[in-house]
């Protein structure tokens, strides 16, 4: 499967598009103050025998299952994988109340 850069085939819409990220972490800032999820500031805290260890700010790409990827998205958090059907991170996608699994992240 061909990989397509989503921000690259609407590169019209970009600057639009980028626009609502900060939207969207803003709206996951008051959704897991209202609804008093936990949620962590690193990777290392819910998987703490992951090789890799990422941290609440590092910009980061995302492919979703179909192959398309998303560039400069900022991670918001991390929950424990187990309670989220084996995802763990937070961005900040338009479905930012939802976790994405680390093997999407680059």
């Amino acid at each position: 499967m061909a990989k397509i850069d989503f921000y690259k085939e609407n590169a019209a819409e970009f600057d639009r598009l980028k626009s609502y990220n900060k939207e969207h972490e803003q709206k996951f800032n008051e959704l897991i103050k209202r609804e008093k999820r936990e949620v962590f500031n690193s990777l290392k805290d819910v998987l703490p025998n992951c090789k890799i260890n990422l941290k609440v700010g590092q910009i980061c790409t995302y492919t979703n299952k179909y192959g398309v990827y998303f560039t400069g998205h900022k991670i918001l958090g991390f929950c424990k994988p187990e309670k989220n059907n084996g995802c763990s991170v937070y961005l900040d996608l338009d479905c930012y109340w939802s976790p994405v699994p680390i093997s999407s992240i680059s």
